[in-house]
């Protein structure tokens, strides 16, 4: 950070999962003018509120800023575990409005059923009143299968019907299509042989996770790259299900 040229300062933190269900605790410190990245503290245990509060203060007094003295604001997503370290510091708190943006993107785009709109204060659920972060991760697990009777099950229509589908039925499609060769290895060789014709390597598909920001626009991004192969390989397989795209 160099030499310090400030009197007061603000942060923002939030709460990062890695792919090896390891959890983490970023903190970012801003002025009006500057903002530095601290990094990522790792979480072990419980991530209580006071647990929290705990990593971050110590976080902080390596670059030799005191949560108490130092801080004024704190800027985080929804969750209870959250706005209760606001109150255990005596800082102002302001909600993320990157993710506020998020929600929207959450309700205009995936499907939402009332026990998600009972859990919606939240994407981490909470194990006691204390407010604590559930040792689990949102990362989706795929079993594998080779029962391609899945593509029985799978849409009855053509994934580019735009007269009849919305955007949500579209994306919806593209899933279940991602989710079916991910869980079937057998489908998911053939799907790869059409692949390293065209593209001289493999390429497999990406399933979407909501909490996963920009998952949804990774998993569409390749679903066209490859659609053209992904054709070929329900062809091969028997299946009804078209991918035909309109001219431009």
């Amino acid at each position: 950070m160099g030499k310090r040229t400030f009197k007061y300062v603000c942060i923002d933190t939030d709460e990062w999962t890695s792919v090896r269900n390891r959890r983490y605790l970023n903190v970012t410190v801003y002025t009006d003018a500057e903002y530095w990245n601290l990094g990522l503290a790792r979480i072990t245990g419980k991530a209580t509120s006071n647990r929290l509060l705990e990593i971050i203060s110590r976080r902080l007094l390596d670059f030799d800023i005191s949560m108490t003295s130092d801080v004024v604001c704190v800027t985080s997503d929804g969750a209870p575990v959250m706005c209760q370290i606001s109150k255990l510091s005596g800082c102002l708190r302001q909600l993320c409005i990157a993710h506020g943006i998020q929600l929207a993107v959450l309700d205009v785009l995936y499907e939402r059923k009332v026990q998600d709109l009972e859990e919606s204060e939240s994407d981490d659920d909470l194990d006691d009143e204390s407010g604590t972060y559930e040792d689990a991760s949102e990362i989706e697990t795929v079993e594998e299968d080779d029962d391609d009777d899945r593509l029985n099950v799978l849409v009855d229509q053509s994934v580019s019907d735009l007269a009849e589908a919305t955007v949500k039925d579209l994306v919806k499609k593209v899933r279940e299509l991602a989710t079916f060769f991910k869980r079937s290895p057998a489908s998911n060789e053939i799907l790869q042989k059409y692949v390293v014709e065209k593209l001289g390597s493999e390429l497999t598909l990406i399933v979407d996770c909501k909490t996963r920001w920009s998952s949804l626009h990774s998993m569409l991004v390749r679903f066209v790259k490859i659609c053209d192969c992904i054709e070929n390989t329900l062809k091969a397989l028997g299946s009804a299900v078209t991918i035909s795209r309109k001219e431009k």
